[in-house]
């Protein structure tokens, strides 16, 4: 019997000897995930776009592309194409799709900040992601109606060296106190202040206070990804951060630096993977979201990011979500609906952005 006939009496999946490499003797491939290997193996080619600081860069692609050959069987060739800025790369995709182009990446990476904006114009797939991942995926991985799916959790808060700190800072309120002053940094662009901003976390005016009361404390700007800065003792912590892995990162090189996630405002931000309605390679798109979502592309992303999506059983994150849990955090999640149902940060956040440039230098 053909695989083609008995795909069509399984209904649900095909069982495939080699499907996904040699590791596995027989392997049930979803129906819809055959279909989208099927496509890949005559359309190889997958373009990805994002900053080289972002999910490995060129070498993360190299080893998605050969983790995938592996795990499911396909001569995938990923082409990556290094571009700083989510929403740059959000806006070029918006800007080929007026033009009835190819997008020029087949997966767009981002945040819900990035997303929300662009929604009404309709130019991202809807995909039903549990038809290619059954029974993998926890009910909130998927927003947007499909057009997004959350792949890594990030966790705002603040990162400090752990040889200078004058103490172990748990809470935001923690660093105004005067052993700080003139020991920290923060960023330019207000990195996770929106989220306090929110009306149903901390709001506009006790926010704007509390950057007030911070500002003594700080004695220079940073970009989130300089956490060598805070590590080498340049400035004994950065408040606040954006997702906190850049902390991680230097930390499991032995750096004295680490992470704090606020007990009084902690928060989960994630990265979104999405599909432009004007890939090129549509199938290899999905097929490379489906792998960043396994327990290998998980496994992969952390190697590299020290990130993983918190929700999912393997996540290294989530013993440190309940930990904070278990000691009363109750967490705001940025999801693309709640970024939506707040925009009165967006206000907030430029008004701080302008207090925080008393200290550019």
């Amino acid at each position: 019997m053909s695989r083609a006939v008995l795909t069509r009496l399984m209904g649900v999946a095909v069982v495939v000897g080699t499907a996904f490499g040699a590791q596995a003797q027989t392997t049930a491939v979803p129906q819809a995930l055959q279909a989208v290997l099927d496509e890949v193996k005559a359309n190889p080619t997958v373009n990805l776009a994002w900053a080289e600081s972002s999910f490995g860069g060129s070498a993360g692609a190299k080893r998605f592309e050969a983790e995938i050959r592996k795990k499911y069987g396909v001569n995938i060739s990923i082409r990556f194409i290094p571009m700083a800025g989510f929403a740059r790369v959000g806006g070029r995709i918006a800007t080929e799709y007026a033009a009835k182009q190819p997008a020029f990446t087949d997966v767009w990476l981002s945040t819900a900040a990035q997303i929300v904006p662009i929604l009404d114009r309709d130019l991202l797939a809807t995909v039903d992601w549990n038809t290619l991942m059954p029974g993998r995926l926890p009910a909130n991985a998927v927003d947007a109606n499909g057009r997004s799916i959350k792949v890594a959790t990030g966790f705002s808060g603040a990162d400090y060296n752990t040889q200078l700190a004058p103490m172990v800072p748990k809470t935001l309120e923690d660093f105004l106190r005067p052993e700080w002053k003139g020991k920290l940094a923060t960023t330019a662009y207000a990195a996770s202040f929106d989220v306090l901003a929110a009306n149903g976390v901390w709001g506009r005016d006790k926010t704007l206070d509390y950057v007030r009361k911070l500002l003594p404390n700080v004695s220079g700007l940073m970009d989130c990804a300089e956490s060598e800065r805070i590590a080498t003792g340049e400035y004994a912590g950065l408040v606040m951060n954006c997702l906190g892995q850049f902390a991680i990162q230097w930390r499991d090189k032995g750096a004295p630096i680490s992470r704090m996630i606020p007990l009084d405002a902690p928060a989960r931000r994630y990265y979104y993977l999405s599909v432009p309605k004007n890939a090129a390679n549509m199938a290899g798109a999905k097929l490379f979201v489906t792998y960043m979502l396994s327990p290998e592309g998980q496994k992969a992303l952390w190697d590299l990011e020290r990130l993983d999506f918190d929700e999912l059983p393997e996540s290294h994150s989530r013993d440190e979500v309940n930990a904070l849990k278990a000691q009363g955090a109750k967490f705001t999640d940025v999801t693309v609906e709640w970024v939506a149902a707040n925009p009165e940060v967006e206000k907030t956040k430029e008004e701080i952005i302008q207090l925080l440039r008393t200290k550019s230098k």
